[in-house]
């Protein structure tokens, strides 16, 4: 609901896609109704069968919000995965590591999935197996 000192009524508003609004009585709203997603987080229309988190209007709760891809959420902030790690986006995750001698790029897009784990520089295939590399080589 926002107050608006033109009419002195108070309307409702639809909040915007990476945005929540509150679906219960709460006062002290009146001038933003509508609160951002945390960095690295964003709501996904995947929700939408679920009323826990859409009304007809827009998203109801902070719940919404989910992880962008190449994000990982450690219980607080989301924040891009780390060089040799991934995460998909709609969930609460923590970005998950490669395995050993495999690694991802620094780019979120291009860690979403265990398949963006590449073989990793000093590494190589002997016998169907990712090695160190000897010395030299």
């Amino acid at each position: 609901m926002y107050f608006s000192p033109a009419t002195t009524k108070y309307t409702a508003v639809n909040c915007e896609s990476n945005n929540y609004g509150v679906a219960n009585t709460t006062y002290g709203l009146a001038a933003y109704p509508c609160r951002d997603c945390p960095g690295g987080m964003q709501t996904m229309a995947s929700l939408a069968p679920s009323s826990t988190y859409k009304s007809d209007n827009g998203f109801t709760s902070p719940l919404a919000c989910v992880t962008k891809a190449g994000f990982g959420y450690n219980g607080r902030v989301a924040s891009q995965c780390p060089v040799g790690a991934y995460n998909a986006e709609g969930n609460y995750g923590t970005c998950t590591q490669c395995p050993a001698g495999y690694s991802t790029s620094s780019t979120a897009a291009q860690q979403v999935a265990q398949a963006d784990c590449k073989v990793a520089a000093g590494y190589g295939f002997y016998n169907n197996a990712v090695i160190p590399c000897p010395v030299g080589e």
